[in-house]
């Protein structure tokens, strides 16, 4: 977005709503010229604490939305917003909106950046990439059948559990044939 864009939506979503639901103060009331610069210092306010890296006119039209629900709530009078009013809501939405950013961004990286410590995870459907050897697999049904009968875990869980290398050995003979 360019400076123009922006300076445009926020005099459509921000600088006009606030002329119409809110009264001029005295002392710009009777004159254009003084209407028309503090609506210039209200968008000048907003513009320069918004982050210019904000994508796309939705997501701007969002974080002038949140300007304007913090300016109404912080707000007591009928007249139209301060500056300074305006320019604090707008950078506490900013540094809301940065640190939003940056936390995504982060968890982006954080997924997508390779650290030299990957491992390669092989599916369940090869069991020897998993370690899993036929001897292997007639040890552990073996060892779990041993448990069992001797009442080291409860019938039901071990029959369960017996599955897992039974599965494997299973896949381990399909393989090979």
């Amino acid at each position: 977005m360019d400076f123009e864009q922006r300076e445009r939506l926020i005099h459509e979503n921000f600088i006009r709503k606030m002329t119409t639901m809110y009264l001029p103060p005295n002392n710009v009331k009777q004159s254009d010229a003084a209407k028309k610069m503090y609506g210039e210092e209200l968008r000048r306010a907003i513009n320069s604490r918004l982050s210019s890296h904000i994508p796309n006119e939705d997501v701007f039209k969002e974080q002038l939305q949140k300007v304007w629900d913090k300016c109404i709530a912080a707000h007591d009078f009928r007249i139209w917003f301060t500056p300074s009013l305006v320019a604090k809501q707008a950078s506490k939405v900013n540094a809301d909106y940065v640190g939003r950013q940056k936390r995504s961004d982060e968890k982006f990286l954080k997924y997508t950046s390779p650290t030299g410590r990957e491992t390669i995870i092989f599916g369940k459907n090869d069991p020897a990439s998993q370690g899993w050897t036929i001897e292997n697999c007639d040890k552990h049904i073996a060892n779990m059948k041993r448990m069992i009968e001797a009442g080291e875990i409860p019938k039901r869980i071990g029959e369960r559990w017996i599955k897992i290398p039974m599965k494997a050995k299973e896949r381990l003979l399909n393989q090979t044939k």
